[in-house]
């Protein structure tokens, strides 16, 4: 499960272990069972310490930002968001395929996209994306210059899916290429219906302490079967994918896609220095 903390484990561990138990991966005693299914949070972390440990990895990653058309478009502070209707979305880094990639992402989202959010960046703000959000009747706005509080839903995906799945290794052949779609796929079903998370509910000031209240942690897709917005029929259509997936065949794949991108980064590196940040792939 990629190591999450005890309270996101503890949300997940039962559908976990019926799933691997249904699929044929795990057998379990019911005395066991009824002791995984017991366990707390705070259990969970101290007996995992020293595993995470071993996952310890420190990096950061930038986006320069772009000034086109940044006039017409409206800004939107962290302030602004209201994550009770799903449809709108924040965007990151994608380069010169960015409104490829938009349209091709509406014909997945389980839901309506409204709007979309997005940094500064030249890849964002330019006159095609503008165009295309005009005429499609989305709203579309942006971050302050250097707030990236503003952005902050995906910019902290930076890290927890892109950089811990694929490391910081420079992506740049076709081969490459079409192995990261591979593993987006995969990864998109790992983590949208298996990864609980967690979002901030209140914040209470006392003196100069603020102290943060947060939801039950909760997987996307349990977000959108739990939402009013989102229309029955995708749903059905949703909860009929859940129960199909294999998540052990579905982290299996994970790991083999993540390995062969490694082989290819050794492959390149050979007559040469290798810029490597390991990763444990398990």
């Amino acid at each position: 499960m990629d190591f999450p903390c005890g309270k996101r484990l503890e949300a997940v561990i039962e559908e976990v272990i019926d799933n691997l138990v249904r699929n044929g991966h795990l057998t379990l005693a019911e005395e066991t069972k009824k002791k995984l299914l017991s366990i707390s949070a705070s259990t969970i972390d101290r007996l995992l310490t020293s595993e995470r440990k071993k996952m310890e990895l420190k990096g950061r990653s930038h986006t320069k930002p772009g000034t086109l058309l940044k006039k017409h478009i409206r800004i939107k502070t962290h302030y602004d968001w209201d994550d009770t209707r799903p449809g709108f979305v924040e965007i990151d880094l994608a380069q010169i395929w960015t409104l490829k990639a938009i349209i091709q992402l509406r014909k997945t989202l389980p839901f309506t996209l409204l709007g979309i959010h997005s940094d500064n960046g030249s890849e964002f703000i330019n006159r095609h994306l503008y165009r295309y959000c005009e005429d499609e009747g989305l709203l579309f706005t942006r971050t302050r210059s250097y707030n990236k509080n503003d952005n902050c839903h995906v910019e902290q995906k930076n890290w927890s899916v892109v950089r811990r799945a694929v490391g910081y290794y420079r992506y740049d052949t076709e081969e490459e290429f079409q192995v990261l779609k591979e593993l987006y796929a995969s990864l998109n079903l790992y983590n949208n219906h298996f990864q609980p998370n967690q979002k901030i509910i209140a914040k209470i000031r006392n003196g100069n302490k603020i102290s943060k209240k947060y939801d039950r942690p909760t997987t996307p897709y349990e977000r959108i079967m739990q939402s009013p917005w989102v229309d029955q029929g995708k749903k059905d259509r949703l909860r009929r994918q859940h129960e199909a997936l294999d998540i052990y065949k579905l982290r299996s794949i994970i790991t083999h896609l993540q390995e062969q991108l490694l082989n290819i980064q050794i492959d390149k590196s050979k007559g040469g220095i290798l810029n490597y940040v390991p990763l444990n792939f398990k």
